[in-house]
Order: structure tokens, then C-alpha cells, then sequence
């Protein structure tokens, strides 16, 4: 199968063979929506990094930093911190 994407289109085109040409049915692949009013929703960017916990920085610099290879430590010494943050590993 092959499918073939344009540029501005919001439609795919199709054929299940080299040899076919495309089908005049083109695919619909997007909710009806997006296809009525034929642009795609503004999304809201984030304007600052999440970051992590001041103490679970703290804590993975002091136990982990030390055991990692030069290249990595940087990051995590300037990974940002704020503290409304809420840990995503931590169970509700």
C-alpha cells in the first residue's frame, strides 16, 4: 500500500499497488471538525519549563550526580526547579 500526503490537504491519497494510480476517494482521516473549517486548533504553548522540586534536585545531585558520566551531570545541575510542581511518579 502506498499513501501519498500533500501539503495543505487534509485528505490522504491511496493506492494498494505501484502499478494502480491513486483512488479518486481520498482517505478521511481527521475529525469533522478540523475538515469543516479546515485548519488545525491553535494549541497553547508553554511558555516556561516545567521543572522539578527543589529537594528532588537536591537529592539527585547529592546521591546520583556523582555516579553519572560528565556529559549527563550538566543537565541535571541546570535542570530548572519550581516548587508547585507536582511529582508525576507519585501515586494519587
Amino acid at each position: 500500500m502506498a499513501v501519498s500526503v500533500e501539503r495543505g490537504l487534509f485528505k490522504l491519497k491511496y493506492k494498494f499497488n505501484h502499478a494502480d494510480q491513486y483512488k479518486s476517494e481520498p482517505l478521511d482521516f481527521l475529525q469533522v471538525k478540523i475538515m469543516k473549517n479546515e485548519q488545525f486548533p491553535e494549541i497553547q504553548r508553554k511558555t516556561l519549563p516545567r521543572g522539578i522540586a527543589e529537594e528532588r534536585k537536591a537529592a539527585i545531585i547529592e546521591k546520583l550526580v556523582p555516579l553519572m558520566p560528565a556529559n549527563r551531570k550538566q543537565f541535571w545541575i541546570n535542570v530548572p526547579t519550581n516548587e508547585t510542581v507536582k511529582n508525576l511518579l507519585e501515586e494519587d
